[in-house]
């Protein structure tokens, strides 16, 4: 996969919408350019909000960017993603959306936030890595997406977490989806645990135009494999381009 445009032809800004637990700072090894980084509620330091809603982050995240703009979203980010295409589909020229589903299931995510309020993180730590890493990153004392993930989650306040879990489990956009009108790149890991591709594959049958990218690579695909995840996003702005 090559790019077939110069990434310097690229004028409008980029919206990256981050995972559950994480901050701006997990775009680094992504290395995007002119990107525009709203960080959420309980997240990098910001206070929490009991009661937010994947709605109202797809709207303050829309606020945080002027114009018209490309968009990727990673896990909870690409769920807020498909919230923001269909709330405000005329600020959006493109998406690519990773490792994400079109709708959760409320049981495990209220599971999810009930843990982390009765336990703390640290107590939820191991099992969360798990899902988000290979068991390769994982075995490597100095991997530094491993790194930065253990200290950002360890640093979360578990009410925050739980907020953040809560609002996920209200997603439920699948039956919606075919209102999207814009063109859309699904990116699909093949050694994701926390969401299968067969997950994303329903996601791409109802987004109509939408192509669907499967890599190797695990829940946290920016964290793991940056550059892949790089160059699948310039080939999806040099596709969207001609579309």
């Amino acid at each position: 996969m090559t790019p077939v445009f110069n990434v310097a032809a690229i004028t409008r800004p980029l919206l990256l919408l981050h995972p559950i637990g994480q901050d701006a700072g997990c775009w680094r090894w992504l290395a995007p350019d002119r990107p525009v980084t709203p960080v959420y509620p309980g997240h990098g330091g910001r206070p929490r909000r009991p009661g937010m809603t994947l709605d109202d982050l797809a709207d303050e995240a829309v606020a945080a960017v002027s114009g018209e703009f490309d968009l990727l979203g990673v896990a909870m980010g690409g769920i807020v993603a498909q919230h923001l295409l269909l709330r405000h589909p005329d600020r959006v020229r493109s998406a690519l959306i990773a490792c994400a589903g079109g709708r959760t299931r409320p049981e495990v995510q209220l599971a999810r936030a009930e843990a982390c309020e009765a336990d703390g993180m640290e107590a939820v730590l191991g099992v969360t890595l798990d899902r988000w890493f290979t068991p390769a990153a994982l075995a490597r004392a100095d991997h530094p997406g491993v790194a930065y993930a253990r200290t950002r989650l360890l640093a979360m306040d578990p009410a925050a977490m739980a907020d953040a879990w809560r609002a996920l489990s209200g997603h439920d956009l699948l039956d919606r989806l075919d209102q999207v009108r814009k063109p859309v790149t699904l990116v699909a890991g093949r050694d994701d645990a926390a969401v299968p591709e067969a997950v994303v594959e329903q996601l791409h049958a109802r987004l109509a135009g939408s192509r669907l990218l499967v890599v190797p690579g695990p829940h946290m695909i920016h964290l793991e494999d940056g550059p892949g995840l790089r160059e699948a996003l310039l080939d999806h702005l040099a596709w969207a381009a001609t579309s």
